[in-house]
């Protein structure tokens, strides 16, 4: 359990799941994490950001690999929740620029705006990992 103190004060925790790649799972899983966080003692606002981070990087892959299983993980190191989403598609992300009334397009940016960092790496056996890292406690 985390341990609170000043601001937040956060040992290590982790959460680890495969996932259907459909759409209609990523709001099932935006609910599972969401139990999970609040069990952790995560304040209202980082959870917020978390499931909007985990809801735009899960729904990339299920558009670059649908009809698959995807993987996921989230852990807290420190005062940070990392997000990790892997897929099997060797194609990198492509940030799109969406225009003024575009319905898609803004997810990496929606990301960029909330993560402290995010990327992705290619696995060994193939595939890669979109990963996130979100602030915990107050700036």
């Amino acid at each position: 359990m985390i341990a609170m103190a000043y601001g937040i004060r956060i040992t290590e925790e982790s959460y680890k799941r495969d996932v259907p790649a459909l759409p209609i799972c990523v709001g099932l899983l935006r609910e599972c994490v969401e139990s999970r966080l609040v069990g952790w003692g995560v304040r209202r606002e980082a959870i917020d950001d978390a499931l909007l981070v985990i809801s735009e990087l899960v729904t990339n892959g299920v558009a670059a690999c649908p009809d698959t299983v995807l993987g996921f993980e989230m852990y807290v190191l420190g005062f940070t929740l990392v997000i990790e989403i892997t897929d099997t598609s060797p194609d990198p992300l492509v940030r799109r620029t969406a225009g003024d009334y575009g319905v898609s397009g803004r997810g990496l940016d929606i990301v960029d705006a909330l993560a402290e960092s995010w990327g992705m790496r290619r696995l060994p056996l193939g595939g890669k990992c979109v990963w996130a890292r979100l602030a915990l406690k107050d700036s």
